[in-house]
């Protein structure tokens, strides 16, 4: 390692397995630990009525070779996909599974929406409230980015992904729905890509330009909210970091 680049020749199949038993391991734990947690808020009262409201979601997933790599370093379903369960009986209804696309950026005023407070107007998410408590299917576009080493960028609509590689300078586009495990990229199968634009009809000419061009405008957005929102650094709180932290954060690749 190095932080977050692997030497891939050195990786067998058999190491690849032995990886994902640990991180199966560590899920383990992890609902061990969870679960305790429940129980004391059961105990105290605390968890299984209206007064408490229960999230469970994550930042990121991980790869395990999917596409020829580890970690979560790329934007593809293995590490862009994470859980979102709520759990607020008498208010949420129980049982009820929505396999349609939501945000990370939604669940802030998604949160403030269900307790009836004002949602700020620098949030960039929707409240799902609606979602949640009726039987409409929310399924929303999805732009992701990780501006830290590789430059990458995603658009992830109902039925594709449009993916740019800013330091690779690369471009990739899938049928998602047809292909959910993103492996096949259209724009280096001339063929394939070819029938698909047949069927699309009119729009066929278009359609690639056009999520370039939605791609752009959301990284502008993002970018322009950033600029609108971020505090000053000379307001800014400074924060004082340890040896130790720092070399944690340069071992996971966030400093260098």
């Amino acid at each position: 390692f190095k932080g977050d680049e692997m030497d891939l020749s050195r990786i067998s199949e058999r190491d690849t397995r032995h990886f994902e038993a640990l991180y199966d391991g560590s899920i383990l734990y992890a609902d061990k630990i969870l679960g305790q947690f429940f129980e004391e808020l059961k105990r105290r009262g605390l968890l299984g009525d209206k007064r408490t409201l229960l999230i469970i979601t994550s930042d990121h997933g991980e790869e395990f070779r999917e596409h020829n790599d580890f970690l979560h370093k790329r934007l593809y379903t293995e590490t862009i996909t994470v859980p979102l369960i709520f759990y607020w009986p008498g208010v949420v209804p129980a049982g009820k599974v929505n396999k349609g696309q939501v945000r990370l950026i939604d669940l802030a005023p998604t949160i403030l929406d269900l307790i009836n407070a004002p949602v700020p107007e620098q949030m960039q998410g929707v409240s799902l409230k609606d979602a949640l408590l009726s039987k409409r299917k929310a399924f929303l576009c999805a732009y992701s980015q990780d501006p830290f080493i590789k430059n990458q960028t995603s658009l992830r609509t109902q039925n594709f992904l449009f993916y740019k590689k800013g330091n690779e300078q690369k471009e990739e586009f899938y049928l998602t729905s047809s292909d959910p495990k993103e492996k096949n990229n259209l724009l280096q199968m001339n063929n394939e890509l070819e029938n698909f634009l047949k069927k699309a009809g009119s729009f066929s000419k278009e359609i690639i330009e056009s999520f370039r061009h939605k791609l752009t405008c959301f990284h502008f957005y993002n970018q322009r909210y950033k600029d609108i929102f971020e505090i000053p650094k000379t307001e800014a709180e400074k924060v004082k970091l340890d040896r130790d932290q720092i070399e944690k954060l340069r071992a996971l690749g966030y400093i260098k």
